[in-house]
């Protein structure tokens, strides 16, 4: 059984002689052209992963992933300079248009957007076959300037779910990205040069003014009775006495949350702990203030359970740094969603957004801006 489940591996493994006549053409723009050196770099590997030479100038690294000297899946990356700087979105249809259909018995599943180290970028799933066993693969695309890079895992339909994790461990651990330039100091303005201040003139003095007679405030009116027979009449809302809101969004025994919801957001239900709103872009927003630290992050795992985790990032703004991890689900018959969950250092406050996958990307600025309005008080 051992020796027959090892020659299936190999036969089903040996991708490199089909898949490099066709990759030598998948870069859309300049194939026969050399990209420039890649800014983004790949770091120490892990076990079970080893780069081997490319058979074809157009791949510009090669590795592969094998068990037990079986040889199980492979990782093409290729990177090619653009005429000018687009987006992930376009260039994925680049690929598309100009490459995929060269694939043998190729069937697009599914594009899904990610971020890798707080860039966008998208992973497009497909079938396709190398003439013996149909193959599944997962293709990350992202543009850092004016270089497009594609890293390309590919394995056997039946092997994909378990190798998988393997691949989201490679781009979120081994990749490493430029790091983004800080901005330039503002320079301090010159202070002006200060002038002598005149000496102070001695005020003619003025005559006392003449006190005004003592007038007689107005009494106050009684309150109206209502007559026997009839109820209080309900006055118009300007005319009451207005309703002092209550500081804060949420509160603990320890902690109060502050928080700026988007436009157009609409609180649904809240209990002692945890408010949900309908936010933009049809998405589901929590926010909870558990008692504690660990009882957050505990309730947290129980709601994240199961997604799929694509990585985590800490943003610098508001009351204190914002750490961020994103995650994705499928729901049949719904589609994918993107799941983020925001946490704070030392605080029992989460805030959670749910959204269709495919909206995330363009809702990057309002939900920054709510996690960046959060404040957090200690009682």
């Amino acid at each position: 059984m051992r020796n027959s489940y090892r020659s299936l591996a190999l036969r089903s493994f040996r991708l490199g002689a089909f898949v490099f006549t066709v990759l030598f053409m998948l870069l859309s723009f300049s194939a026969a052209h050399p990209a420039r050196a890649a800014e983004v770099k790949i770091g120490e590997l892990p076990p079970g992963w080893m780069e081997r030479e490319p058979i074809n100038e157009a791949i510009d690294r090669y590795f592969v992933y094998q068990e037990k000297a079986t040889v199980l899946a492979e990782l093409l990356t290729l990177v090619e300079e653009l005429p000018k700087s687009l987006t992930p979105e376009e260039y994925l249809e680049a690929l598309k248009k100009n490459s995929m259909p060269s694939f043998s018995g190729y069937a697009a599943l599914e594009d899904e957007p990610v971020k890798l180290h707080d860039r966008n970028a998208l992973v497009h799933r497909f079938h396709f076959s190398n003439g013996q066993n149909r193959l599944k693969a997962e293709m990350y695309v992202f543009v850092e300037e004016e270089t497009g890079y594609v890293f390309l895992f590919d394995t056997t339909d039946d092997w994909f779910r378990k190798l998988q994790p393997k691949f989201l461990s490679f781009v979120t651990d081994v990749l490493q990205f430029p790091d983004i330039p800080a901005p330039e100091p503002t320079p301090e303005p010159t202070p002006e040069p200060v002038k002598p201040t005149p000496a102070p003139v001695k005020p003619e003095p003025t005559p006392e003014p003449e006190k005004p007679e003592p007038t007689l405030e107005p009494e106050k009116p009684e309150p109206e009775k209502p007559e026997p027979g009839k109820l209080p009449e309900f006055k118009p809302e300007d005319e009451l006495p207005a309703f002092e809101e209550e500081e804060g969004f949420l509160h603990s025994e320890s902690e109060t949350l502050l928080i700026e919801l988007p436009e157009g957001a609409e609180e649904k239900d809240r209990d002692d702990e945890m408010v949900n709103i309908a936010g933009p872009d049809e998405s589901q927003i929590i926010v909870a203030l558990f008692e504690s630290p660990e009882v957050a992050a505990e309730k947290l795992a129980e709601e994240v359970e199961g997604m799929r985790k694509h990585g985590s990032s800490t943003l610098e703004c508001g009351d204190r740094p914002a750490h961020t991890t994103l995650y994705s689900e499928r729901v049949k018959g719904e589609g994918s969603f993107a799941v983020l969950a925001v946490t704070w250092e030392e605080s029992g406050a989460v805030v959670a957004i749910r959204m269709p996958s495919s909206k995330y990307a363009g809702a990057a600025e309002w939900v920054k801006a709510m996690l960046c309005s959060v404040e957090i008080l200690e009682e």
